[in-house]
């Protein structure tokens, strides 16, 4: 089904007018409104959107109102002493801070990076941030009401506490201490979907586990790894208390069996959504997977509140009101449910966030909904 926004345009524009765009270039090339992102930050309105050229940054402070960066290859952010970072905190409820597309920078074998999400009942989207192998970079959120983090590479043990979060195709592999946990949750609800979570070495002591669970809620789907630590003896691949629920496609390693005694774990099929980057004047290729035989239904729609919907474990992430259903049917081994979208060419649209949600039913396996799969339109 090819879908070409002719349903969506008209609000998508009206959306998009109010949002400037603003070009931030270290070497202040044609163009360039700044050259310092801290004081691009500071400066620009509610609802910008800042384009960042090639070049090293200091890491701003994010928070308060709107604002979405878009890092375009060779954008750097470095680190502020050697444990400092990118900070966001105290978000309100209808603003969303999106970031994509940089990479930590600093001494190498000196720089450690956190990414530090405190206090924020608004949106914070995390796209395709990591650093190379001297930088040992970190997540560490506190109290985020909708976390969503795609295609991101941390190399320390990371931190969610009382976070609703969604982990997408990412790697989280701490490269020490011996035997600790890739990622410690606790409480919240926190969804994995691909990507790969991996407990440290604990040479001769226990591995690390990939997730430490104190009382959380945890779903792993898609097509991704969930492995202990090796060690005499393996990790668990989840340790700790709290529930757990994995699909079959996920790989699953570590200790045997691999979740600890006080996690109670469901291995069932699940849904999940599966899109490819939004960019201007290009189709994005949408997929719903999941139960096989299930009857399926695809959506798009705007960022909204988290909210609960009777008969379904799990939350919406969109405003239902502005939710368009792009496609129905059967889902089937080599033939998900799927979609294509074709974005106009308008440079209005750049930094746009549109969220894909799929929903499943079959009496064998109930009502399910996806994890969110929320993108922004890029160049």
């Amino acid at each position: 089904m090819t879908l070409r926004l002719a349903s969506l345009l008209l609000p998508l524009l009206a959306v998009s007018a109010g949002a400037q765009t603003f070009v931030v270039d270290e070497a202040n090339g044609p163009g360039a409104h700044f050259t310092d992102l801290p004081a691009a930050v500071l400066a620009v309105p509610n609802g910008a959107v800042l384009l960042v050229r090639p070049g090293n940054y200091q890491s701003p402070s994010l928070g308060a109102k709107t604002l979405t960066l878009l890092g375009e290859p060779g954008a750097n952010l470095l680190p502020t002493g050697l444990a400092g970072g990118l900070t966001i905190s105290f978000l309100g409820p209808n603003q969303t801070i999106l970031v994509r597309g940089f990479t930590f920078s600093g001494p190498i074998g000196l720089g450690n990076f956190t990414v530090d999400c405190q206090q924020c009942q608004g949106a914070v989207v995390l796209e395709q941030l990591s650093g190379p192998s001297g930088i040992l970079s970190r997540l560490d959120a506190t109290s985020c009401d909708r976390l969503l983090v795609r295609n991101c590479v941390f190399r320390r043990s990371s931190r969610l506490r009382d976070c609703n979060t969604v982990l997408q195709d990412c790697t989280i592999a701490p490269l020490g201490p011996e035997g600790i946990e890739a990622l410690r949750v606790t409480r919240g609800t926190t969804q994995v979907v691909g990507g790969t979570l991996q407990g440290a070495a604990g040479n001769l002591n226990r591995g690390g586990p990939a997730v430490l669970s104190d009382s959380a809620a945890l779903r792993v789907l898609g097509t991704g790894t969930l492995a202990g630590g090796q060690g005499l003896p393996a990790g668990f691949a989840v340790a700790g208390t709290g529930t757990v629920r994995v699909d079959p496609a996920v790989a699953v390693s570590g200790a045997n069996p691999p979740f600890a005694v006080g996690v109670q774990a469901t291995v069932a099929p699940q849904a999940w959504v599966v899109a490819s980057d939004p960019v201007l004047g290009n189709p994005v290729n949408v997929e719903l997977r999941g139960p096989l035989g299930d009857l399926g239904a695809l959506g798009v729609g705007f960022p909204g509140a988290s909210h609960a919907v009777p008969g379904i474990t799990d939350r919406l992430f969109w405003n239902g009101s502005t939710a368009v259903t792009q496609a129905i049917g059967v889902v089937q081994a080599g033939a998900p449910v799927a979609a294509v979208v074709t974005l106009p060419n308008q440079q209005s649209l750049l930094g746009l966030q549109l969220v894909w949600h799929g929903v499943t039913f079959a009496a064998a396996n109930g009502l399910q909904v996806s994890p969110p799969a929320w993108y922004a339109v890029r160049l």
